[in-house]
């Protein structure tokens, strides 16, 4: 919804400034990271003069997190973290705000720091005798029960107390009831207890509240109280009530200790308070294990065993280190078993290559034992200098009922071993197939290091798994080559073996220098509607199995069905051009996919795969601003052929630039041609966003492909 807050300056003149979300309010508890809502602040061009400077917002309830102390939302506008709680947003007037007025745009990337009923972000304009303006972008499910203390860790037999020692040895649950939920609740709040039985409770007795008035329990059994209100108050009605319950007992069992809390009604979720706990376990690392490397090479798998039956909230994370100086040489493979079953992920740190940060991606339940393996473990060395015959170890810390770490040496470094660097490669997307079907972005086989040489004939084999073999009834996939692989390779499938292709080499190449090969279009399809969670490719030098090396490129979804499709904007048709002058109208692509974008939404999606954007498609000067980069690979234009630097983005056919745009100018150059824009480009979160209808020229999508739907503000494109 779109809010108009009129405000006063100085008397007589009045201005408008408007706030707006991307979505609705969602549901969050304490703890929960959010990303999913944008708020867009649009200002008149007088409030663009007068706010320029003093542009505040402050978070009730949550605390930002994804941004650094300082940096760019957009071009001419910067933010600055004044706090957990409050970002500064500067803009620097251009002749065209000043004309127009302009909008802002600003991702709400923050952690829920209280369970209360509205999490708000205020915009304070800075201005005196200016007003607020206020967005709620999530709730918390306010009657709940929750802890008022730190979980402690116990044995079977332990008496749970509440005696006044100098060491507490007991929580108190704190059950709360929002004032709209205080007559649904009448005499139906039951606490049941795991792990723990109420042995310090008579049949009946009163529980604390801050009402004022009488409530007693009724124990049902060991395990159970029902808590009941003898009368309900008028400041009951109007401001709700909290109960306070010490967690007193006898610890029956292993495992976690909780307090299940049912409301009494549907419309109030249980809640479940995690209290205390008897570990049951560890959590550890092994190595299946200890084979000999030299500067790079492969390792058998690492497992991680959680042998305790603790839950774990999503977004958990596990890290692993290897030791000494070695690095990971890409993100190994992850399979998550028991309770980890599809819900972990693994990536490398950004700041350290030594880290491997495991993720997990749902919250894991109570209960059960699990393992997480990782695969594909390919390490190298990131020193010049290590001491002979040198254990290489991995260590892990985890966090859950305690700290845990654990460390196991996974191999062991010596000069003389025969050890092969596998082939290095990436994929530009993880791609989602349906059963039958499968179209998978870039995949990249890079040289940095010199390391390895080929003689003519050589022959990198490239496979894949669940049964997928190469569809070569289409367009077949290509090679791009770069330094010392160019042209000098082919791209051919085996004859005589569908699930084969090979990357021949027709002359030799040295290991001095270094190069990349990128092959493009790769299609897939396999006799089978089985379910798949992953799709992986193998790739090895046929005269050197040790090469050997598996990335992820594909997922299952279940949306994609029926043909050979793109299903992310960067797997695009390469398309192909006799001159420089030619269009990309004339070009077009080969390529059948659709892309909805919401504006105001990072969110969007391509053939109905979710994908997230770094800044949402937005409304400037009336015209509907799009990210370029996705829209130019829908049109054909793959990652490799698009170049950005200091403002400017290039957008290449055949090699040979084609569309060349600079945030902040009037006008393109279109095969050489200079053509005027509607407004100009602009640069949100390092993402530039172009007016669609100059967008669409440029990139040859005809207007049929187009369609707006002005009810859910969603642009669709289609192309090919």
């Amino acid at each position: 919804m779109f809010f108009i807050f009129l405000f006063v300056l100085t008397g007589a003149n009045t201005f408008a400034a408007g706030t707006k979300l991307s979505a609705s309010a969602e549901t969050a508890e304490k703890g929960d990271i959010l990303s999913s809502n944008t708020l867009t602040i649009t200002l008149s061009k007088a409030e663009v003069n007068i706010l320029k400077d003093s542009m505040t917002l402050t978070l009730d309830g949550a605390a930002w997190s994804g941004y650094s102390e300082s940096g760019t939302l957009a071009s001419d506008i910067e933010y600055k973290k004044i706090s957990d709680t409050q970002l500064e947003i500067h803009i620097t007037p251009t002749e065209k705000m000043l004309e127009s007025g302009c909008s802002v745009s600003v991702p709400l990337k923050c952690t829920v720091t209280k369970n209360q009923a509205q999490i708000a972000v205020t915009v304070s304009y800075g201005a005196d005798g200016y007003t607020n303006a206020r967005q709620v972008f999530a709730k918390c499910s306010y009657t709940r029960a929750y802890l008022s203390g730190s979980t402690f860790a116990r044995s079977v037999g332990t008496e749970v107390t509440a005696d006044s020692t100098a060491k507490k040895t007991y929580n108190n649950l704190v059950i709360s009831v929002i004032a709209s939920d205080v007559m649904k609740t009448k005499n139906n709040i039951t606490v049941t207890l795991e792990g723990m039985k109420w042995s310090r409770l008579k049949k009946t007795g009163s529980v604390k509240n801050n009402a004022y008035i009488s409530m007693s329990y009724k124990k049902i059994d060991d395990t159970t109280i029902l808590i009941e209100q003898s009368n309900i108050t008028d400041s009951m009605i109007y401001s709700g009530y909290t109960i306070t319950i010490p967690l007193t007992g006898t610890i029956t069992g292993t495992g976690e200790h909780k307090a299940i809390v049912d409301f009494g009604c549907d419309d109030i979720p249980q809640c479940q308070v995690v209290f205390g706990y008897c570990n049951d376990g560890d959590i550890s690392i092994t190595s299946s294990s200890y084979n000999e490397v030299n500067n790079a090479g492969k390792i058998d798998d690492i497992v991680i065993t959680d042998s305790t039956t603790q839950s774990f909230k999503s977004g958990t994370k596990f890290t692993l280190t290897i030791q000494q100086a070695y690095s990971f040489y890409q993100a190994p493979g992850i399979e998550g078993t028991g309770k980890f079953a599809d819900k972990c992920s693994a990536a490398l740190s950004t700041a350290n290559s030594a880290q491997c940060i495991i993720t997990l991606t749902s919250a894991v339940s109570s209960g059960e034992t699990g393992t997480i393996v990782l695969s594909n473990v390919i390490i190298e060395k990131s020193s010049s200098t290590i001491p002979k015959s040198e254990s290489i170890t991995a260590a892990l810390t985890a966090s859950g009922w305690k700290e845990y770490s654990s460390e196991a040496p996974i191999a062991k470094y010596s000069a003389d071993a025969a050890s092969s660097v596998p082939l290095r490669m990436t994929s530009s997307n993880i791609n989602a197939g349906a059963n039958e079907y499968a179209k998978l972005g870039t995949v990249t086989f890079t040289d940095n290091d010199g390391d390895r040489s080929y003689k003519s004939g050589d022959k990198i084999v490239m496979t894949f798994d669940n049964g997928f073999y190469w569809f070569t009834d289409g367009s077949p996939a290509s090679l791009k080559t770069t330094g010392k692989f160019q042209d000098a390779c082919e791209f051919q499938f085996n004859p005589d073996n569908k699930t084969e292709a090979y990357i021949i080499f027709t002359k030799n190449v040295s290991s001095q220098n270094i190069g990349t090969i990128a092959v493009n279009n790769i299609q897939l399809t396999r006799d089978s509607n089985s379910y798949f969670k992953t799709l992986n490719m193998t790739t090895y030098l046929e005269s050197d199995p040790n090469s050997a090396n598996t990335i992820q490129v594909g997922k299952y979804s279940a949306t994609t069905v029926g043909q050979l499709t793109s299903t992310t904007s960067a797997a695009a048709t390469e398309a192909a051009v006799e001159a420089t002058t030619e269009s990309a109208q004339e070009k077009g692509s080969s390529v059948k996919a659709e892309v909805k974008f919401i504006i105001g939404s990072t969110s969007y999606s391509v053939n109905g795969t979710n994908l997230e954007l770094n800044a949402a498609p937005y409304i400037k000067d009336g015209y509907t601003m799009l990210p370029v980069r996705i829209l130019a690979n829908l049109a054909g234009i793959t990652d490799d052929n698009i170049e950005y630097s200091s403002g400017t983005a290039v957008f290449k056919f055949g090699g040979a630039p084609l569309l060349e745009i600079t945030a902040g100018e009037p006008t393109f150059t279109l095969g050489g041609a200079e053509t005027e824009l509607s407004t100009s480009a602009e640069i949100l979160n390092g993402t530039m966003f172009l007016p669609m209808r100059d967008l669409i020229t440029a990139l040859g999508i005809p207007d049929e492909n187009i369609s707006f739907d002005s009810e859910t503000k969603t642009v669709t494109i289609t192309q090919g």
